[in-house]
């Protein structure tokens, strides 16, 4: 059956560890089946008995009836349809008055009214009806013959209520043995044997003074047609069975709202105990009677339930003898318990505003409160010692944000947090401060140098390349910083002067790395940065990085006028490392004139091998650093390059390093392209804040547009803007290259404005030595290829 058919109608709860026989389909059968034969045998002994008694006599019985129901003792752990009330003793009144067939039909009413009043539902109470009225018949089987005999009430009583109470009991145990797959024995052992015998005593009890007071009032008043003495032993019986059902449901009322109450009004609970003894504390009084216990997540046996806790289970138990939980027990150990997952969750967010107020969320850093407090009590913790601020910033990390989204920002912050931690000292304070910005205080300083040296040591540590995944970042970072001198110092003004110089060392505008943040494989040590770094500078130092060349084109000829060369590694353990890391590295470890000496001298051999093919490729294009243009070593290199009259090395240098550029800068850029020796090209215009200022101020031959300037050319501004800069560049006798056109829609609309030169995808990767040397043999300096010659 299912689980509904082991509720009572009284509302008990269902024993959890039974498992059921039969399908709902089948229970459901069972209850419309119980339904008919029941309310059949209540209108056949309506049509069988009559009615040889009065209105009033029958009204009295039946109110006497439904409110005996008040007053129901459950006397199994596993069927709670097994109830005991003063059923017996009712019908025994009523049966010594009236015929058999009409006081157990009358009897049967009101118990099932009564049943339904009780449980404000019919499920079940038909099947509840349908058993007493079986149990009743047996009953009056056993009491007609005694009193007819005239065996004594002291000897009949008992006799009858032991026939009931037998019958009511044998029927469960067929219920169970159909219903369920209990074994004989532990349907046996489920029936709560101490309640039966008390139960059996009162309800014998019962049946002798109401005879007793029937017979009594009907002796007193022989004229009577009423049957006065059954109103009264009616009366008597339904008012103390009800009176004493509503005491005692009134009690426990009362006490689980006042453990109820007392719990709410304990809120907040006391942080000495834990929530769960609280919980357990209060659930004790407002379910006295059971064991009330906190224990982990577990099987409940039949006589216990449970209610979730924020850490374990509340668990009520109740003995053996004791009958089982009813719902409201249930609902009240529930209602404990959720309080105390409130009380817990109002804790946790308690200890997390707590923590917050101290605390960053992201890095797990202190936050600026707490900085400003350890600022201020560092005097007084470490007396008699000089200590520094170090103000941190990462440079363009709005870049990183804008390439990856923030959830790969939030992982650069953490890893600059854990490098920070990990690098500063024991006594050391790092914590941040704000979005990207980073303070450290340095303890134990010795004078102006120590914490210079220390704060340049400490971000060599922190500026490495970070490896997420499949994804390298290149890293820099500004400093400000300021020494306190012992004693007290002013706080505020110490905070100040290094944020000061922060801001003051972030506006040199540091030059963003170009592709740091494109996805790669990585193949070395894991992806341990560490392991990286020393990999590109044996690269560099040992000139295992190769170039790869891609062509710039005249598309009015179709014609590749010039290579540019870029810079590739050819290590396994960097590939798929991108340029942009390789060069940011070669700058962070002092290596970048090395790197860049390389790359000229293996473009200037390169392109002699193309010149064989097509002798009048003679131009290639070098990626350079502004700052390298008045370094003496890297004048070396270009020596090199002026000295080789077949090829010509156009020096590549980005707007925006340009701006990091000083007077000495622009006259050694005038001098290298005077006689046409050394072209400038002015790369990556249009990218980020562009402006005329760059064209007019900075030295150049060659202005190479970006991408950036072209993804938009559909409309008429767009056009415009290009149009206009093709017949600026023109007047200017500068050539300009447009880069990344990659698809024939981007080509044609480049053609409609009149850019000429261009340079991208559409006329080819970069491609190491070898394959351009097959491409120039194979198709000579054509700049476009159908897909059949490619």
């Amino acid at each position: 059956m299912p689980p509904e058919m082991l509720s009572p109608t009284s509302g008990v709860a269902s024993a959890p560890a039974v498992e059921r026989r039969l399908t709902s389909r089948v229970g459901r059968l069972f209850d419309i089946g119980w339904m008919v034969v029941t309310a059949a045998a209540i209108i056949v002994g309506f049509m069988v008995g009559g009615f040889p008694y009065s209105w009033l006599w029958a009204l009295v019985l039946l109110i006497a009836v439904i409110g005996s129901c008040a007053l129901m003792v459950t006397v199994s752990r596993v069927d709670t349809l097994l109830t005991m009330g003063i059923a017996p003793a009712l019908l025994v009144v009523a049966a010594d008055t009236l015929p058999p067939v009409a006081a157990l039909t009358l009897w049967a009413a009101g118990f099932l009214v009564g049943a339904i009043v009780r449980t404000r539902g019919l499920r079940h109470t038909f099947e509840f009806a349908g058993y007493l009225i079986v149990a009743g018949i047996v009953a009056l089987a056993v009491w007609i013959p005694l009193d007819a005999a005239g065996v004594h009430i002291a000897l009949a009583a008992p006799a009858t209520v032991v026939a009931f109470i037998a019958t009511r009991i044998a029927t469960s145990m067929l219920r169970l043995a159909v219903a369920t797959r209990m074994t004989p024995r532990a349907i046996f052992g489920s029936v709560l044997w101490g309640r039966v015998a008390v139960v059996s005593v009162v309800v014998a009890g019962a049946l002798y003074l109401g005879l007793s007071i029937a017979r009594f009032v009907n002796t007193t008043n022989p004229q009577s047609e009423n049957d006065p003495g059954g109103v009264a032993a009616f009366a008597v019986l339904g008012v103390v069975t009800f009176g004493i059902g509503m005491l005692l449901e009134l009690r426990t009322a009362t006490t689980r709202l006042t453990g109820m109450l007392d719990a709410a009004l304990a809120l907040p609970w006391s942080p000495s105990s834990s929530v769960e003894e609280h919980a357990r504390h209060f659930a004790q009084r407002t379910l006295p009677r059971e064991s009330i216990e906190v224990r982990g997540d577990g099987e409940v046996a039949e006589n216990e339930i449970a209610a979730k806790l924020p850490e374990g289970n509340l668990v009520a138990r109740r003995g053996s003898t004791q009958g089982p939980f009813v719902v409201k027990d249930r609902r009240v150990l529930e209602a404990i318990a959720h309080i105390a997952e409130t009380m817990a969750n109002t804790r946790t967010e308690q200890a997390r505003l707590a923590r917050e107020a101290f605390t960053d969320d992201l890095t797990g850093l202190p936050n600026y409160r707490a900085f400003r407090i350890a600022l201020d009590e560092l005097p007084s913790t470490h007396p008699g010692t000089r200590f520094a601020v170090v103000y941190l910033d990462v440079d363009n990390f709005k870049d990183v944000n804008d390439a990856h989204g923030h959830e790969v920002g939030n992982a650069v912050l953490q890893l600059v947090a854990t490098r920070l931690r990990a690098h500063a000292g024991a006594d050391d304070i790092v914590a941040r401060v704000g979005g990207d910005e980073f303070v450290v205080i340095l303890t134990g300083v010795t004078d102006d140098l120590d914490a210079d040296r220390r704060t340049e040591r400490l971000l060599t540590e922190v500026s490495a390349p970070i490896v997420l995944g499949q994804t390298i970042i290149g890293l820099s970072m500004s400093r400000g910083l300021a020494v306190a001198a012992p004693g007290t110092p002013d706080a505020t003004a110490l905070v100040e002067a290094a944020d000061a110089r922060m801001y003051a060392a972030r506006g040199r505008d540091v030059e963003p790395v170009s592709d740091a943040t494109m996805p790669i494989a990585v193949t070395r040590g894991g992806g341990d940065p560490a392991e990286l770094v020393e990999a590109i500078a044996d690269a560099v130092r040992h000139r295992r990085l190769t170039l790869v060349y891609q062509p710039i084109v005249d598309r009015v000829e179709n014609t590749i006028i010039a290579m540019e060369a870029l810079i590739r590694p050819s290590d396994a353990a960097l590939r798929g490392v991108p340029a942009g890391i390789l060069v940011h590295e070669a700058r962070r470890l002092g290596l970048l004139t090395e790197l860049s000496r390389h790359v000229v001298d293996t473009a200037i051999t390169d392109m002699q091998r193309f010149q064989t093919i097509a002798p009048s490729l003679t131009d290639v294009h070098v990626n350079v650093d502004v700052e390298q243009i008045t370094d003496v070593d890297f004048a070396t290199a270009v020596s090199h390059a002026r000295d080789t009259e077949s090829v010509t090395v156009t020096l590549e240098l980005s707007e925006t390093s340009l701006q990091r550029s000083s007077e000495d800068t622009i006259a050694m850029l005038e001098d290298l392209r005077r006689e046409g020796s050394i072209p400038i090209a002015l790369d990556d215009f249009g990218q980020a804040a562009s402006t005329l200022l760059s064209v007019v101020q900075y030295p150049f031959d060659v202005l190479k547009v970006d991408r950036a300037l072209t993804l938009s050319l559909r409309t008429r501004k767009s056009q415009l803007v290009m149009r206009s800069l093709a017949l600026l560049t023109r007047n200017l006798r500068v050539q300009m290259v447009v880069e990344g056109v990659e698809t024939q829609q981007e080509y044609d609309d480049l053609v409609k404005v009149g850019v000429r030169y261009m340079q991208g995808y559409r006329f080819g990767r970069g491609i190491p030595v070898a394959e351009m040397m097959a491409r120039l043999e194979a198709h000579g300096l054509t700049a476009y290829l159908d897909d059949d010659a490619t």
